[in-house]
């Protein structure tokens, strides 16, 4: 095992260079005299220094290669184990819309699935509130046939403006 003395002569429990021994710790690399440890990050072992370590070395998953935990994710246990988070803008596999916040009521809800009268086209953006439309029956009269062909479409709406219109009459929301 290599020799160690840390940067100005100090030596830490668990930074990488044995107090006692003046040698390099399980788990770390030491570079130089005096030397410069680190943990091993990628090796599945959360060490001192490390918010994360997946026990690889890649990127996008979670856990960036150099152990710290990145953007719109969370991560525990060892190794660690990470996840994508509602709102951080992108739309992952477990999620209906992301609107980069995880505030209800503003058409994606804070688990992330759609609200009602809200459309979200767009990751990360602003949800949209749209108007139904009904064209026909006319005058909005149902019956109770056993089957009533409804026809309409929607519009969207300016912010916190929401309604419903049948045969071109607004109705109250």
């Amino acid at each position: 095992m290599p020799r160690c003395t840390n940067r100005r002569g100090a030596r830490r429990p668990r930074d990488g260079c044995s107090a006692t021994f003046c040698r390099q710790e399980a788990q770390h690399t030491c570079l130089g005299q005096p030397s410069l440890c680190f943990a091993d990050c990628g090796d599945g072992n959360l060490d001192s220094g490390e918010d994360c370590d997946d026990g690889n070395l890649g990127n996008g998953d979670g856990c960036h290669n150099n152990c710290t935990i990145e953007a719109g994710y969370s991560c525990g246990g060892q190794p660690s184990v990470c996840g994508p988070t509602c709102g951080n803008g992108m739309l992952d596999a477990s999620e209906q819309c992301d609107d980069g916040n995880t505030t209800s009521r503003d058409g994606c809800s804070s688990g992330c699935r759609n609200e009602s009268g809200w459309l979200c086209p767009t990751p990360g953006a602003p949800c949209n509130q749209y108007e139904i439309v009904i064209d026909t029956p006319l005058n909005g009269v149902f019956t109770n046939a056993a089957t009533q062909v409804i026809t309409g479409h929607y519009t969207l709406l300016p912010p916190l403006q929401v309604g419903i219109t049948v045969n071109g009459l607004p109705k109250p929301a």
